[in-house]
């Protein structure tokens, strides 16, 4: 029992050039070793530069034309979603914080917008935007219908 308490208190180790490093905690005569896998191969696409997560659709904001991409976004962006009706054609990603990034569109020409931080979802009358991750003014979006 003590294994494993020493084990949940260990946390999650330190963080160096980018990759996690194993945590070691020493309780009596036990030493506990969090394992953690790192890839040093130039061909590692777990993560995009900046230290975002890779979008499954990279920036190009045209995979979301039916509402169902993942996209990264610098900065403010309209993303046009031409092929969902339930709204007026585009979604504006307007601030992009990790505590808040909103999100707006027009529904029948009426405004409507949301905002949440990471890993938070916005609805947007059918389509949701889920704030994958963020780093400064660029995130990774997920947008769906589903």
């Amino acid at each position: 029992m003590g294994v494993l308490i020493a084990g949940l208190i260990g946390g999650c180790g330190s963080e160096t050039d980018g990759h996690a490093m194993p945590e070691t905690t020493q309780t009596g005569m036990t030493t506990v070793r969090q394992n953690s896998t790192t890839t040093n191969s130039a061909k590692d696409t777990t993560k995009a530069s900046g230290g975002l997560p890779a979008a499954a659709n990279g920036t190009d904001l045209g995979a979301c034309s039916k509402g169902n991409c993942e996209i990264r976004v610098d900065g403010p962006t309209t993303i046009p979603v031409p092929g969902y009706s339930r709204i007026g054609g585009s979604v504006r990603i307007g601030e992009i914080s990790a505590l808040s990034t909103t999100a707006s569109t027009t529904v029948f020409g009426l405004p409507v917008s949301g905002s949440t931080g990471v890993g938070g979802t916005i609805f947007l009358n059918g389509l949701t935007v889920k704030i994958v991750a963020v780093q400064g003014s660029s995130a990774v979006l997920r947008l769906s219908t589903s």
